[in-house]
C-alpha cells in the first residue's frame, strides 16, 4: 500500500533559486531554506530540490531573504 507523507516548511530563504533541466530534460528548482525551530533557538538550514513543471514561476520570484511557506 502507497503513502505519502505531508510537510510544511515555513522559513527564509538563504540563496536565489536556481533552475537547470536534467539530461532527460525535466526540470528542478533548487533553494535553501532557513528553518527557527518551534522551541529553543536554534536554526535549521536545508537544502531543498523540487522538481517543475517549465511554466512554474518559483525561480523568477523566490529570491534571498524572501519568507518561503
Amino acid at each position: 500500500m502507497a503513502s505519502a507523507n505531508k510537510v510544511i516548511l515555513m522559513g527564509n530563504m538563504t540563496v536565489d533559486s536556481e533552475l537547470r533541466q536534467t539530461q532527460s530534460g525535466k526540470f528542478t528548482c533548487s533553494f535553501s531554506l532557513a528553518v527557527n525551530r518551534r522551541f529553543g533557538k536554534a536554526t535549521d538550514f536545508l537544502v531543498l530540490i523540487h522538481g517543475i513543471r517549465p511554466q512554474n514561476l518559483l525561480p523568477n520570484t523566490a529570491k534571498k531573504e524572501n519568507s518561503f511557506l
